[in-house]
């Protein structure tokens, strides 16, 4: 799991660079991380990088920044309660994710590489 937290912060990292037209000092790439909590202090974090944690970082990605209110979504397991519910709406209307079903999303489970890997390309 490791190596694919480190690769998805490496990615997360190429597509700031790419979608801001700017070069970031290598400690703003790190602060970065570190908001999005793919990285804890100095280290990539032991726990699990969630399916619902994958829509966070993808959706300040692709809406400049922004924080998304919690509200209620389309999926049976995603309700107003859960702090990702505003980012997983996000990333399911704008195509970036979809669910694992027709009616769940699963945001606790962990996420695949495949499933990282699709909206960035």
């Amino acid at each position: 799991m490791k190596n694919v937290k480190k690769l998805m912060s490496l990615l997360m990292v190429i597509v700031v660079f790419l979608h801001s037209g700017t070069i970031f000092a290598a400690v703003s790439a790190k602060n970065i991380c570190k908001e999005f909590g793919l990285i804890n202090g100095d280290t990539i974090d032991d726990e699990k990088y969630t399916r619902g944690m994958c829509a966070k970082t993808l959706s300040k990605i692709y809406n400049d920044w922004q924080e998304i209110d919690a509200i209620d979504t389309e999926f049976d397991d995603v309700k107003k309660d859960d702090p990702n519910s505003g980012y997983i709406n996000y990333v399911a209307l704008n195509g970036l994710m979809t669910g694992t079903d027709e009616s769940s999303f699963s945001p606790n489970a962990p996420i695949v590489l495949e499933e990282m890997l699709k909206p960035l390309i």
